[in-house]
């Protein structure tokens, strides 16, 4: 998860608009680029980020609504949103894959499963282009997340751990939930070049995702130096501002792709 929540109180008036706006489909996906790492930093994937549009035609960043519509339960209504947003966008564009992130509430809510099950009941080409992510926050019981990130894949999606080394997953943790990727979380990555302590931790990381088959995403790459040296330490994917910050516009998608492709 590119994106960071930043806590803030909300008036009533406020908090109503929120819900009101998730209720009427007002959520829509930016599309942040993660890079393969090396010298040819070809696309490897999109994180489709979610934004929500209210009646004003203001568009609001995670940040602001996110707090809310969880603290409301309407986590896995978001989720679901979401959800149909990113298969819609696969379907349209042949050549994407995109990775969306799911939260606590939506993998104790059996209503994103059943739709992902409905969704891609006739359409299985599109399950091994999407990615869930889900927070190392949310992995803490592993009697909910173990069931969800098996069924998950069983249909042929790719599942990625956000936000490793922010949380406590134990190593064993790592064989319980067959996992496919890891992202690192974006504290590792700032002034890595000037940091010896983070660069060991990352090393670290990166090692451990290796020895259980994982690839590895570095988040809030911001500088060459940084691209650099996550790269010499063995990371897979790059994400952050010094590439592309989060869009809404598919033209722009698609110029990237091309240019990926070349």
């Amino acid at each position: 998860m590119q994106a960071r929540l930043d806590e803030k109180p909300f008036d009533d008036s406020h908090d109503r608009m929120i819900l009101d706006a998730l209720a009427a489909g007002g959520t829509e996906l930016a599309f942040q680029p993660i890079l393969r790492s090396g010298p040819r930093q070809r696309i490897g994937f999109f994180e489709g980020l979610a934004r929500l549009r209210l009646e004003q035609d203001e568009v609001l960043m995670p940040g602001a609504f996110l707090p809310v519509i969880e603290q409301a339960g309407r986590g896995p209504q978001l989720d679901r949103y979401v959800l149909r947003h990113a298969l819609g966008t696969l379907e349209d564009r042949l050549r994407l894959r995109v990775s969306i992130n799911v939260g606590l509430q939506t993998m104790t809510d059996p209503g994103w499963i059943n739709l992902l099950q409905r969704e891609v009941a006739d359409r299985p080409h599109l399950t091994d282009r999407l990615i869930v992510e889900m927070t190392e926050l949310a992995v803490a019981d592993p009697e909910i997340t173990v069931p969800f990130t098996r069924t998950v894949r069983a249909l042929g999606v790719t599942v990625v751990l956000d936000d490793f080394g922010a949380g406590h997953t134990a190593f064993r943790q790592f064989r319980d939930l067959a996992l496919d990727g890891v992202k690192i979380d974006g504290f590792f990555s700032r002034g890595i070049e000037n940091d010896a302590d983070n660069r060991c931790l990352i090393k670290a990381l990166v090692d451990i995702a290796r020895h259980f088959e994982m690839f590895t995403v570095a988040e809030f790459v911001e500088t060459p130096e940084q691209a650099q040296c996550l790269t010499d330490l063995g990371v897979d994917f790059l994400q952050g501002h010094l590439f592309a910050p989060a869009r809404q516009h598919p033209d722009w998608i698609t110029t990237n792709i091309a240019q990926a492709a070349m």
